[in-house]
């Protein structure tokens, strides 16, 4: 899908000293080095009189003079919508993040709730590398960029509540896009193909999409994920790859699927202390034998079935 939003949008940082003079330019009150933080609207401003934290709680809209805060480490918009410049010179709200992020090069934690998210633009993406956190929840996000696997340094990745449903944008040889049998969406869950390069994850969440299969949960390169959250998808199997996480993996939530059995390779994950499989097609006596089976093995794992 072609995305025709300027990355210029008329920027002009020139017209600022310092960072305070950036969000005191912001239609709404900016609370700085604030005691209480939830909830609200602040900044975090260091002794040099940079803002490395900024959370935008429920405002109108992202200022786009945003972008100009380039010291940036934090950046949290909840339930505020990106904007952009149209032809005629207005601001409007816009489908997707802007591509003017790819100006806050230093960020290590990105959170966006709630708002337009649907796309990221792939170059916007690509120079964030110093990534540790990105989280992009309830944004009606339809696609993972394949430059995802650019932020080798992503500890934590959260993309629930949304409505993932296909593979990123890349070019590859394991596939043929004219192939009117081949469904992406099916054949190639191919969200593991973009975390490929991402060897200091800790945590995936991908709850509340619409993913079918997990089966390449080998190409996540990562052997130190301690939780993975895949509830509410469509999921109807698990493959044996899972169990290579055995030596660190802690919680696993595959609750409201559609599994209708549990593999052995389960029960290798013997360091489990959360396990959720509630609300899937399980029989009675397949149930019954779960909970057996992870009393005799993992004793120590709070189970929910």
């Amino acid at each position: 899908m072609l995305h025709t939003e300027t990355t210029s949008q008329s920027l002009d940082c020139s017209k600022f000293k310092r960072d305070l003079d950036v969000t005191r330019s912001f239609s709404f009150v900016v609370q700085m080095n604030p005691l209480i933080k939830a909830n609200k609207t602040y900044a975090i401003m260091n002794s040099n009189s940079q803002i490395e934290e900024l959370n935008i709680f429920h405002e109108v809209q992202l200022p786009i003079d945003v972008f100009c805060l380039v010291s940036l480490h934090t950046l949290q918009v909840n339930g505020t919508p990106f904007v952009h410049k149209n032809e005629f010179g207005n601001y409007v709200k816009s489908t997707g993040v802007s591509p003017l992020i790819s100006r806050l090069n230093k960020l290590t934690i990105l959170s966006l709730v709630n708002t337009t998210a649907s796309y990221i633009p792939e170059h916007a993406l690509a120079v964030l590398t110093n990534l540790t956190k990105l989280l992009v929840e309830g944004c009606d996000l339809y696609q993972i960029p394949s430059s995802l696997s650019l932020l080798t340094k992503l500890e934590e990745l959260n993309l629930a509540h949304n409505h993932l449903d296909s593979m990123p944008d890349v070019t590859s040889n394991s596939f043929d896009s004219k192939d009117e049998h081949n469904n992406l969406y099916n054949k190639y869950p191919l969200f593991f193909l973009a975390l490929q390069q991402l060897s200091e994850l800790v945590s995936i969440n991908l709850s509340h999409n619409k993913i079918r299969d997990i089966i390449d949960l080998a190409e996540i390169p990562s052997r130190n994920v301690r939780t993975m959250d895949f509830s509410y998808n469509q999921i109807d199997y698990i493959p044996p790859e899972i169990s290579q996480f055995y030596y660190q993996l802690t919680r696993l939530y595959l609750n409201d699927n559609q599994l209708a059995y549990i593999p052995t390779d389960i029960f290798k994950l013997v360091y489990l202390t959360q396990a959720n499989f509630e609300r899937n097609l399980l029989p009675a006596d397949e149930i019954t034998a779960i909970k057996a089976r992870f009393r005799s093995v993992v004793p120590l794992c709070t189970l929910k079935i």
